[in-house]
């Protein structure tokens, strides 16, 4: 999960809680909440999220940029 913290502190210059980064991404929709966890967690690779969830690439690639959307929205609204 470091990796993205890291990522969205320096997408947005801000410093990020990680409790409260944990429960945004509770929040987000099923495909990118478990893609961001995949990718970020368990440092899956794109290939094997797409096995795993029997999708194409371009929408796992599309969950992973629409997740990081809607937290980097979050961090915006100063709600994360």
């Amino acid at each position: 999960m470091t990796e993205l913290v890291n990522k969205l502190e320096e997408l947005s210059g801000k410093r990020i809680n990680q409790d409260f980064l944990q429960q945004a991404i509770g929040k987000l929709p099923y495909h990118s909440r478990i893609t961001l966890q995949m990718r970020y967690n368990e440092k899956t690779s794109f290939n094997a999220i797409c096995q795993a969830l029997d999708r194409s690439i371009s929408s796992v690639r599309h969950y992973h940029s629409y997740g990081i959307f809607l937290l980097r929205q979050q961090l915006k609204n100063g709600t994360l």
